[in-house]
């Protein structure tokens, strides 16, 4: 961390555990608005200008922050679609097939709030702060529509609406987060920080009733084939269905995310600064057929933003941010010689107000 020069760099690396691919902060689908000046930062943790919101990247920078209270909206567009391969057995003898054309989730704008304020105490007491925000964008919706799937129920084989075979598909994932930050210098240059959050989150999954799916979703980092081995896949583990124990998820692996920064302050014309964040996506190839529901297959992410000081006091941020198209293609694990592929890029834009 490189603090008090006009020109700074800031690099790390990040490990994030067990987190669905479509949460992990800049790299996924879900997003969670972390104020202008940190979001054009690629998320990178730095002193120089923080704000009572940096302390949700690390609490130590919330003593850094300066008495006020910050208000930020942003737009976020991640935008997905999946293409199944050619199919020559068209739901024949037990395979599960997909209609092959291209398609598009039909939700591509979230907004995501954030508010935040900061007290500071006397000189070496300290900085309390508190924020509120969501996160969203966790939000995919396959319409029944424009999918069918094709299998052998007890009726034969036909065709049934929708991805899985069960009319519209998708998740809706939506949290509120409230944290409380104090933190404190020991110096000038060496701070602490803690920061207790409470969180508040729904989970909605749809269109899954249909084939050898169920509505119940359990084990979400579990390997998709699992379902191979439920009694309704023709297996004998009633844990390997969804919502059991060894039930099938999306199999999502754990990253490493590295991020780099620069900060460029330029007097009256502002702070500017740029990042780029990268991390090898997380999403298993072969359970691609289950991660339709939620293909945060993004590896880079690039920011750039500025800070701009108005009269009375306040700060006006922006930020943008663009994650580039990325696509993995794997086997379809109900129907292995046929592939599914899955893209998703990103678009974000972010404005805030700080009143000291």
């Amino acid at each position: 961390m490189v603090e008090s020069s006009e020109l700074s760099y800031t690099g790390r690396a990040t490990r994030n555990w067990k987190v669905p691919c479509e949460l992990a902060p800049s790299i996924n689908g879900s997003r969670s608005s972390r104020c202008s000046a940190a979001c054009s930062f690629a998320s990178v943790a730095a002193a120089e200008g923080a704000s009572i919101i940096d302390a949700a990247n690390n609490p130590a920078l919330g003593a850094f922050a300066s008495d006020g209270l910050e208000s930020v909206i942003g737009l976020f567009s991640p935008r997905r679609s999946f293409h199944p391969g050619p199919s020559a057995m068209n739901g024949q003898l037990g395979v599960f097939s997909l209609a092959s054309r291209n398609r598009d989730s039909e939700r591509n704008y979230f907004p995501v709030p954030w508010l935040a304020k900061a007290w500071k105490l006397r000189e070496r007491d300290g900085v309390v702060g508190f924020s509120f925000y969501g996160r969203g964008g966790m939000h995919t919706d396959w319409r029944a529509a424009d999918s069918s799937a094709r299998f052998n129920a007890s009726g034969g084989t036909q065709s049934y609406p929708g991805v899985y075979g069960a009319g519209d598909a998708g998740v809706d994932l939506l949290q509120a987060i409230a944290r409380v930050t104090y933190a404190s210098r020991i110096g000038d240059r060496i701070a602490w920080g803690v920061t207790p959050q409470i969180a508040l989150q729904t989970f909605e999954a749809r269109g899954l009733t249909g084939c050898f799916f169920s509505s119940l979703l359990g084990g979400v980092s579990n390997p998709a084939r699992n379902l191979l081995n439920c009694p309704s896949a023709g297996g004998s583990n009633a844990e390997a269905c969804l919502g059991g124990d060894r039930g099938a998820g999306s199999s999502w692996k754990n990253m490493t995310v590295y991020k780099a920064g620069l900060q460029w302050r330029s007097g009256s014309s502002g702070t500017w600064r740029g990042g780029y964040s990268y991390a090898k996506q997380p999403v298993d190839e072969g359970d691609a057929l289950f991660d339709i529901l939620a293909p945060g297959v993004m590896e880079e992410h690039w920011t750039m933003g500025a800070t701009f000081d108005v009269s009375g006091g306040g700060a006006l941020s922006f930020a943008v941010m663009y994650a580039p198209s990325h696509t993995i293609r794997g086997p379809n694990f109900l129907y292995p010689t046929r592939t599914i592929g899955l893209r998703m890029h990103q678009y974000e834009l972010e404005v805030s107000y700080t009143w000291r």
